[in-house]
C-alpha cells in the first residue's frame, strides 16, 4: 500500500513541481511580451526619429547644394568684378598721372602768368609816369613858342595860341560842283546807248 501512496505523492509533487515551474514560465513569458513590445514602440520611435533627422539631412543637403552654386556663382561674378577694379584701378592711375600733368602745366603756366604781370605792371607803369611826364610837358609852353611867328598857322597851332580864320571861298566851290554835275549825267546817258 505504500507504494499507491507513494506514486500519489510522487504525483502530487509533480504536479505542485509542475505548477510551480508552469506559474514561473508563465510569467517570464508576460514579462518577456511586455519588453517585446517596449522594444517594438522603442524601434518604432527610432525609426521615426530617424526619418525626421533623414529629412533634416536632405534639407539640409539641398540648402548645401543650392549654396555651393550660389558661391560658385559668386566667385564667377567676384572675379569679373576683380578684373573690372583692376582696369578701372588703371585708368584711375593713368588719370592721375594725367591730373598730375596738367597741375604741373597749370602751375608753370601761372608762374608764366604771374612774370608776365609783373613786367607788364612795371611796363605800365613806367609808361604811365612817362605820359605823366609828357602831359606835363605839353601843358607848359615850350621856350620855342616865343620865336615863333604870329601869323604862321601851323606854329600857332603847335603853341596853343588862337588861330586866326581867314575867309573862305564859298562861292567858288558850289559853282565848280554845279559844273561836276552834267558831266556825271554824260557818261551815264552813253552808258545806256551802248546797252
Amino acid at each position: 500500500m505504500k507504494l499507491p501512496i507513494l506514486v500519489m505523492v510522487a504525483s502530487l509533487l509533480t504536479s505542485a513541481v509542475l505548477a510551480v515551474f508552469i506559474f514561473m514560465k508563465k510569467k517570464e513569458m508576460v514579462l518577456a511580451s511586455k519588453k517585446s513590445s517596449f522594444l517594438d514602440i522603442k524601434v518604432r520611435v527610432t525609426q521615426d526619429v530617424l526619418g525626421e533627422y533623414q529629412a533634416d539631412v536632405d534639407k539640409l543637403q539641398k540648402q548645401l547644394d543650392d549654396s555651393n552654386g550660389l558661391v560658385t556663382e559668386l566667385k564667377t561674378q567676384m572675379g569679373a568684378g576683380e578684373a573690372e577694379a583692376k582696369k578701372l584701378k588703371t585708368a584711375v592711375e593713368a588719370c592721375q598721372g594725367e591730373k598730375k600733368k596738367v597741375n604741373d602745366e597749370i602751375t608753370s603756366i601761372d608762374g608764366e602768368q604771374n612774370n608776365v604781370k609783373a613786367q607788364f605792371d612795371k611796363g605800365k607803369e613806367a609808361w604811365t609816369k612817362e605820359i605823366g611826364d609828357l602831359k606835363q610837358q605839353m601843358a607848359q609852353k615850350s621856350k620855342v613858342c616865343a620865336f615863333v611867328k604870329k601869323d604862321s598857322q601851323e606854329g600857332n597851332k603847335l603853341c596853343g595860341n588862337t588861330i586866326p580864320e581867314a575867309p573862305k571861298p564859298a562861292p567858288d566851290k558850289a559853282e565848280a560842283a554845279k559844273a561836276e554835275a552834267p558831266k556825271a549825267e554824260a557818261p551815264k546817258a552813253e552808258a545806256s546807248k551802248q546797252k
